[in-house]
């Protein structure tokens, strides 16, 4: 079957977000447009999602990373330090944990492939991910701090876990993946390895088990998650949209 934003335009939009669950794609034609020529990565360390607090070190249970892409050309590489400079002074940051990695963009986007050979490398790579990924609501992402990251987490999280606010008006809501009913949300992606180390917390039956506890959690306090990548067990409604 043939589909497009204009033929068989339902499952065309359900494909997106649908996780392989309508079908194989064969082929697809697929859009090009010019990339730019170097990609500028910011990192700066935060102590929490709301506070406004300038840390002295990293001697708190949690703390937080925010990472800023710039994509740019040549011709405008003058006015990158400006724009950098302009957003840094609007956050309370650790000043000595800036750091900035200016690369082609080829090698931005490569940039995965080469972590994978480090893992494999390690013996690291060929291990079960029991990752979970969930949608958390702004309103609530301040009680998802403090019962998951500081409470159920603490200190062991066995891999990294990565936090992206959204805006619900960004995506289309044709497709076939179910946001909060919040106009600006957070993508919390727990990419955790299972290992046999020996150590019980990163054992794949441990980690699987906090995901649960996670979840549960997540429904017991009314915080509203939505679940990307889950099992379905229910039919689908409203036109492509799962429950």
């Amino acid at each position: 079957m043939t589909c497009s934003e204009h033929q068989n335009s339902e499952l065309f939009h359900a494909v997106l977000g649908g996780l392989g669950q309508f079908g194989i794609i064969t082929r697809a034609r697929i859009a090009l447009e010019p990339a730019p020529q170097r990609e500028g990565l910011i990192n700066n360390w935060r102590s929490s999602f709301f506070h406004a607090i300038l840390l002295k070190s990293l001697t708190l249970e949690v703390s937080y990373i925010l990472r800023d892409y710039q994509n740019y050309h040549e011709s405008n590489a003058e006015t990158i330090d400006q724009e950098i400079e302009a957003l840094l002074k609007k956050l309370d940051y650790i000043s000595t944990s800036v750091f900035t990695t200016d690369l082609p963009y080829v090698d931005f986007l490569d940039r995965v492939h080469k972590a994978e050979l480090k893992l494999r490398s390690k013996g690291l790579w060929e291990v079960p991910h029991p990752w979970l990924n969930l949608f958390i609501p702004k309103s609530k992402i301040s009680d998802f701090d403090e019962g998951v990251f500081k409470g159920i987490l603490g200190n062991k999280t066995s891999g990294p876990i990565l936090i992206y606010p959204m805006n619900k008006d960004k995506w289309d809501q044709r497709s076939s993946v179910v946001t909060p009913n919040e106009e600006v949300f957070y993508l919390v992606a727990f990419l955790r390895s299972a290992l046999d180390s020996g150590d019980e917390t990163q054992s794949l039956q441990y980690l699987t088990n906090q995901n649960r506890q996670i979840l549960r959690f997540c429904d017991d306090t009314g915080i509203q998650a939505k679940q990307y990548l889950p099992h379905y067990t229910t039919q689908k409604v409203d036109g492509p949209l799962w429950r």
